[in-house]
């Protein structure tokens, strides 16, 4: 699913069921024939953006039927959970500098807002749909524990 080139062109990024119960995103290297797994979680990885420099992929994971954002180092770092409710997720856009991602964000409460997140996972709405609810900052330390 939704093969990418890393930006190097010599490999792909996608998300693959093969010989695991969920999807995850993998790494492909044709020329050596071998394969990585870039991010898994207990449920399926439903989509992912590679920032501009190379360095990351945002992921949008499956997690009890909502989908949950995270920010994936691709050199094999541990993975950042981006401050953000559970909620549906049809996109990621990074910014050039691959310092930021936005991406759209549809929650129960929030039928539409658009996020964007930093490199530490802290996120705030910077548009948003519903004008009950003023624009937020959800700091990196209000994050939930694992």
């Amino acid at each position: 699913f939704n093969a990418r080139f890393d930006r190097h062109g010599s490999g792909v990024y996608l998300l693959s069921s093969l010989d695991r119960d969920y999807v995850a995103l993998l790494y492909l290297d044709p020329a050596t024939a071998t394969k990585r797994t870039v991010f898994e979680v207990a449920g399926d990885v439903d989509l992912f953006a590679l920032s501009p420099d190379g360095q990351w992929a945002a992921v949008a994971a499956n997690e009890g039927g909502w989908r949950k954002p995270y920010l994936v180092p691709l050199d094999g770092g541990e993975p950042i959970e981006i401050a953000a409710p559970i909620g549906t997720i049809e996109q990621f856009s990074w910014s050039p500098d691959s310092q930021s991602v936005a991406f759209d964000l549809s929650t129960i409460e929030r039928p539409a807002a658009i996020h964007l997140a930093d490199l530490t996972g802290e996120a705030r709405i910077v548009a948003d749909g519903d004008v009950t609810h003023p624009p937020a900052t959800v700091p990196a330390e209000s994050r939930p524990s694992k």
